[in-house]
Protein backbone atom coordinates (compact mmCIF):
# COMPACT_ATOMS: atom_id res chain seq x y z
CA UNK A 1 0.00 0.00 0.00
CA UNK A 2 2.58 2.32 0.20
CA UNK A 3 4.87 1.60 -2.61
CA UNK A 4 1.27 2.17 -4.47
CA UNK A 5 0.92 5.52 -2.68
CA UNK A 6 4.51 6.94 -3.22
CA UNK A 7 4.30 5.86 -6.90
CA UNK A 8 0.70 7.84 -7.52
CA UNK A 9 2.43 11.16 -5.88
CA UNK A 10 5.42 10.72 -8.43
CA UNK A 11 3.22 10.47 -11.22
CA UNK A 12 0.83 12.70 -10.20
CA UNK A 13 3.80 15.21 -9.93
CA UNK A 14 5.10 14.13 -13.10
CA UNK A 15 2.09 14.93 -15.02
CA UNK A 16 1.79 18.30 -13.36
CA UNK A 17 5.00 19.06 -15.03
CA UNK A 18 3.88 18.05 -18.29
CA UNK A 19 0.86 19.91 -18.25
CA UNK A 20 2.63 22.97 -16.82
CA UNK A 21 5.53 22.85 -19.22
CA UNK A 22 5.18 24.91 -22.59
CA UNK A 23 5.85 21.58 -24.59
CA UNK A 24 2.46 20.38 -24.37
CA UNK A 25 0.34 22.72 -25.99
CA UNK A 26 3.02 25.59 -25.48
CA UNK A 27 4.86 27.73 -27.90
CA UNK A 28 4.61 31.45 -28.98
CA UNK A 29 1.72 32.95 -31.75
CA UNK A 30 2.41 35.01 -34.03
CA UNK A 31 -0.96 35.50 -34.87
CA UNK A 32 -2.61 38.74 -34.46
CA UNK A 33 -6.14 36.82 -34.62
CA UNK A 34 -7.90 37.10 -30.95
CA UNK A 35 -9.97 34.29 -31.16
CA UNK A 36 -6.64 32.38 -31.83
CA UNK A 37 -5.14 34.45 -29.07
CA UNK A 38 -8.44 33.76 -26.50
CA UNK A 39 -8.32 30.34 -27.34
CA UNK A 40 -5.06 29.25 -26.90
CA UNK A 41 -4.98 31.15 -22.89
CA UNK A 42 -8.21 29.45 -22.13
CA UNK A 43 -6.23 26.40 -23.35
CA UNK A 44 -3.80 26.96 -21.24
CA UNK A 45 -5.56 28.47 -18.09
CA UNK A 46 -7.23 24.88 -18.17
CA UNK A 47 -4.05 22.99 -18.07
CA UNK A 48 -2.90 24.67 -15.41
CA UNK A 49 -6.09 24.36 -13.30
CA UNK A 50 -5.60 20.71 -14.17
CA UNK A 51 -2.06 20.77 -13.07
CA UNK A 52 -2.50 22.41 -9.82
CA UNK A 53 -5.44 19.73 -9.11
CA UNK A 54 -2.53 16.79 -9.99
CA UNK A 55 -0.49 19.08 -7.65
CA UNK A 56 -2.96 18.30 -4.85
CA UNK A 57 -3.53 14.62 -5.51
CA UNK A 58 -0.14 13.83 -5.26
CA UNK A 59 0.49 16.13 -1.93
CA UNK A 60 -2.42 13.95 -0.51
CA UNK A 61 -0.83 10.42 -1.65
CA UNK A 62 2.67 11.57 -0.35
CA UNK A 63 0.42 12.76 3.34
CA UNK A 64 -1.35 9.31 3.18
CA UNK A 65 2.01 7.35 2.81
CA UNK A 66 3.79 9.25 5.63
CA UNK A 67 0.19 7.81 7.68
CA UNK A 68 0.55 4.68 6.36
CA UNK A 69 4.27 4.47 7.08
CA UNK A 70 3.76 5.88 10.73
CA UNK A 71 1.02 3.50 11.68
CA UNK A 72 1.52 1.22 14.64
CA UNK A 73 2.01 -2.67 13.73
Amino acid sequence: MLNVLIWAGVILLAIAVILSSSWFGGGYIRSEDEAVIEARQLQKKQRMTWALRCIGLSVLAFMLALIVYNLPL
